[in-house]
């Protein structure tokens, strides 16, 4: 598609900001981002393009958004929009990405996607659900970043969860592994990161020596200071 047809679709000012990356994309995509875009700059924005919209947290976007997410024909426009909920103050909208996640069961990127989101939310309050993701059957198969949010959260009824992942897929989960397990200052977990010290990975090598360092240092803080 040629700028003038673009600019026919989209108008100067919208056309301009995508000719140069739109060439490819159909008129209903076209079409749909500048109904998306009328809506959100119809509250007091004057945004040209839809990225812009994932650099502004707004309580009156979720609902518009969620009105457009799964319509475009490129999954690259409902990646962008389901990004744009990546902020605490969102955290109310968690159970409608769970939603999604669960409804793009067989496309694993766009599952990691909305796991990262979820994860930039951080909220805990649904704190079960994570669980729930991380124990459904075939996840060992597919790491995402619910295994970083548990941790994150330090959600200990996950620790059994975490090490049967491991378990079942030590390449696929070592990373996010070794890099938060430390979180759970849990001084019994340092023997699941022992072996990852002799790794032949020189950066993972490294991580798991710094996670040692965090665990060891926690637990003379607490020889020093005892809880009563």
């Amino acid at each position: 598609m040629n700028k003038e047809e673009i600019f026919k679709i989209m108008g100067k000012y919208y056309g301009n900001a995508h000719y140069r990356y739109c060439g490819n994309d159909t008129a209903h995509d076209l079409i749909l981002t500048t109904k998306l875009l009328d809506e959100i700059n119809a509250l007091g924005y004057y945004y040209s393009n839809a990225q812009r919209i994932t650099e502004t947290c707004d309580l009156r976007f979720p609902e518009i958004l969620k009105k457009y997410i799964g319509k475009f024909d490129s999954a690259r426009y409902t990646e962008e929009l389901i990004s744009a909920f990546s902020y605490k103050e969102y955290q109310e909208y968690v159970p409608y990405l769970l939603e999604l996640y669960s409804y793009y069961e067989d496309d694993d990127h766009m599952r990691f996607v909305i796991s990262d989101v979820v994860l930039r939310i951080k909220s805990k309050r649904f704190a079960d659900e994570y669980i729930r993701i991380l124990s459904e059957p075939g996840y060992e198969k597919r790491p995402d970043m619910f295994y970083v949010l548990v941790c994150k959260l330090k959600l200990k009824q996950a620790v059994p969860k975490i090490l049967a992942l491991l378990s079942l897929n030590r390449d696929g989960f070592k990373w996010f592994f070794v890099e938060n397990i430390w979180r759970f200052h849990e001084p019994e977990l340092k023997e699941y990161v022992i072996p990852f010290v002799e790794d032949e990975n020189d950066e993972l090598r490294t991580e798991a020596k710094k996670a040692l360092r965090k665990m060891e240092a926690f637990e003379k803080e607490m020889i020093k200071n005892p809880k009563e």
